[in-house]
């Protein structure tokens, strides 16, 4: 038996050993290349999609809230169908809330005539004070209170509409609230109500406001979700409630925004006018902004926004959609008649 070379042997061993570590280490890098590339690519991907998610003002269900307007409308001319149809862009402002602080509302009638004054169905001696209000030549709307998404731990008062209530008690405090006035155009309701979700409740409200509008031509009713106001002109025309008209309202500014905010919201409002050719914007009386109100308010026409009350902006928006549907009807039967000649004159 052949003695072993222990040296050689210890060196063929340590030759093996680093062979092995050299495939371990090869296979270690390939791994840690291939794990990074797979991050890269769907980092890639990710930041490609999220490109291409455009961001509209034109659709209530991608605009920016009442509280965070977007800035990626600052500085930007938009191309809009009010353009096209050469409307001028106008904006009705609401103030709201107002009544309750006779003396801290005295500053609303220094406010241009085409405002519209909304107050509030608790306010001391309120037909008195829309008398004033239309005596003065300004439109007036009253607060309508209905269940908010918080209650009970907010309740609005013995006018406030439930949910819990049975037809004949909501009935009743709709009639005690419209019975204020005579003199109001209409009704608002806040933004984070939730009676008007049911559906029968929402039935019951609006067939009250027909009957209590009887001898007007309309009765608004300002509301805040796009999705109910279609809702509440499809249930008007199947329930004949010819009097009930919905219209949105687009802003409703908090009374504790700060100046920045505000004056987002204030812009918003222009670009929503200039893109649809109107917006309604609503502001509580009791706000500590009011010098910015009247500030925006006079630099408005030099933006090429006209200042208008809600009953002009809906005459002039259903006038509008009259002129496009009986020019919609014209086209079609244009197309029809031609259609008709052109199989008539091939062999």
């Amino acid at each position: 038996m052949k003695n072993l070379d222990l040296k050689k042997v210890d060196r063929h061993l340590n030759h093996e050993d680093n062979d092995r570590l050299h495939v371990y280490i090869f296979w270690c890098f390939i791994i840690v290349f291939m794990v990074a590339g797979v991050f890269l690519f769907f980092n890639d991907t990710k930041e490609k999609v999220e490109d291409k998610s455009p961001i509209s003002i034109l659709s209530p269900t991608t605009a920016p809230s009442t509280n965070e307007v977007s800035n990626d409308y600052e500085g930007k001319d938009i191309n809009t169908m009010q353009e096209k149809n050469n409307i001028e862009p106008a904006i009705s402002l609401v103030i709201a809330n107002l009544g309750l602080n006779k003396k801290g509302n005295e500053w609303v009638y220094n406010l241009p005539k085409e405002v519209v004054l909304g107050f509030s169905p608790y306010a001391d001696e309120v037909s008195g004070l829309i008398d004033e209000a239309d005596r003065r030549g300004y439109e007036t709307i009253l607060h309508i209170p209905m269940q908010p998404a918080n209650y009970p731990f907010v309740n609005l008062g013995p006018y406030c509409l439930l949910d819990s209530f049975d037809d004949k008690e909501n009935i009743s405090r709709t009639d005690a609230v419209l019975a204020k006035s005579s003199k109001i155009k209409g009704v608002y309701t806040s933004p984070d109500e939730v009676f008007t979700e049911s559906e029968s409740d929402l039935k019951t409200f609006l067939n009250e406001l027909n009957f209590k509008s009887i001898g007007r031509s309309k009765f608004l009713f300002l509301y805040h979700d796009e999705k109910v106001i279609k809702q509440i002109d499809s249930y008007a025309k199947s329930l004949g409630l010819p009097r009930v008209v919905a219209e949105k309202i687009d802003i409703s500014v908090p009374d504790d925004v700060d100046l920045k905010e505000l004056k987002k919201n204030f812009q918003y409002a222009e670009s929503i006018a200039k893109s649809r050719g109107g917006a309604i914007i609503l502001i509580y009386s009791d706000a500590n902004y009011t010098d910015h109100v009247f500030e925006w308010l006079s630099k408005l026409s030099k933006n090429g926004i006209k200042l208008i009350p809600i009953d002009a902006l809906f005459k002039r928006s259903r006038d509008h959609d009259h002129k496009e549907e009986i020019l919609f009807m014209i086209n079609d039967k244009k197309n029809k008649d031609d259609s008709k000649i052109s199989n008539a004159v091939q062999p």
